[in-house]
């Protein structure tokens, strides 16, 4: 009984962080699971001394692949956030990838960034905080 008071705390502790990092976006619907079910994704959230050689204090990802209509309601959700937000990037490769990327106004003096990746129904979507959450630093961390 204990232990499921723990997990139940925990996870409304994980819901009230994930909220707090995007909070602002349009986005913030994905990764609250209203678009896509939580159990359909891979999260990966990652807070301190292992980005710190990275600039970073928050990395945020989401995995999952997404039906049309899914893709279709993102994309217009992160296109709202494009036009409130700029600097902001999209490119499209044929049919099949869509690359966003969208540098959002600082908070409590750190960077942070957006990037959207979707290729054949399969989605990438990363979230960086701290002084050094730029578009380059994604290619630094995927070395």
């Amino acid at each position: 009984m204990m232990m499921k008071r723990l997990v139940i705390i925990g996870l409304m502790i994980t819901a009230t962080l994930t909220a707090a990092a995007q909070k602002g976006m349009h986005a913030d619907a994905l990764f609250e699971g209203r678009i896509v079910s939580l159990e359909r994704m891979v999260e990966t959230k990652v807070r301190g001394k292992a980005l710190s050689r990275y600039g970073l204090t928050l990395f945020h990802s989401l995995r999952f692949t997404a039906t049309k209509e899914e893709q279709q309601r993102i994309e217009a959700l992160i296109g709202q956030d494009m036009e409130q937000n700029s600097p902001a990037t999209m490119k499209r490769v044929g049919k099949s990838t869509v690359t966003i990327t969208i540098q959002l106004p600082p908070q409590k003096g750190n960077k942070r960034l957006f990037s959207y990746k979707c290729t054949a129904g399969k989605v990438l979507v990363i979230y960086l905080e701290g002084p050094n959450a730029v578009a380059e630093t994604i290619g630094k961390l995927s070395k």
